[in-house]
């Protein structure tokens, strides 16, 4: 993954959260209690609560985008309590990566990361950014998720997720015959039902892609 795909896909995840406080509002609303009590939600005593959490992946997206961008990062001060506070923090992080523009981040592979915890140690920056930056990233954001999941909140995985960059129809798409693909010797053929999940006999090959032209390849075992 490039440094500016990263940096995209922390906005996005961010911009995920965000909802997660709309729906963690409702969810408060509906059951007549004040949203902010999750904010201090945890999944178990030693944990960082909700807050802390969100703060957390707003900063490891914040150093990614200021380390691979070779800029300072702002200082955002964890004062946050509320969750009309906890938005505007995400919201001042997304402005800051935003501002990282894409000519900033050549060569970011090759620079020296060195934050001060390495203790004068450093990293590669795209050792730092697939060793450090994306799974501590991830890592707050889940648990921000699993907390308001943990209390009710009504999040799916889909939630998490977010949108995604389809293209096209499915179905409009061209299908090649099964049997134009090959086989291995005595492999049962595969059953394929179009427009519906369907199982495979035992040994079957099917192709790795299909002429689908949306961004995922389509499986036997995944419906389009």
């Amino acid at each position: 993954m490039s440094p500016d795909d990263a940096i995209r896909l922390c906005a996005k995840t961010l911009q995920n959260i965000e909802r997660w406080l709309d729906k963690a509002a409702a969810h408060a609303k509906a059951k007549s209690f004040d949203v902010d009590v999750l904010a201090q939600a945890r999944l178990a005593p030693d944990q960082f609560a909700f807050v802390r959490q969100v703060q957390a992946a707003c900063d490891q997206a914040k150093f990614l985008a200021a380390y691979l961008g070779g800029k300072p990062a702002p200082s955002h001060p964890d004062t946050e309590q509320t969750f009309a506070e906890l938005r505007q923090r995400i919201q001042k992080c997304l402005g800051f990566l935003a501002s990282v523009q894409p000519k900033e981040l050549a060569g970011a592979g090759e620079r020296r990361v060195a934050p001060a915890w390495l203790g004068g140690k450093w990293l590669r920056g795209d050792d730092y950014l697939a060793h450090v930056a994306l799974p501590n990233f991830f890592f707050h954001a889940t648990t921000a998720y699993a907390i308001l999941r943990h209390n009710g909140v009504g999040l799916g995985k889909m939630d998490y997720l977010g949108s995604m960059p389809t293209r096209g129809s499915c179905r409009s798409a061209p299908r090649a015959p099964l049997d134009s693909f090959p086989r291995r010797p005595g492999a049962a053929r595969a059953r394929v039902v179009l427009g519906r999940s369907s199982r495979v006999d035992r040994g079957a090959t099917v192709p790795a892609t299909s002429p689908c032209s949306r961004a995922l390849p389509c499986t036997p075992r995944t419906p389009c």
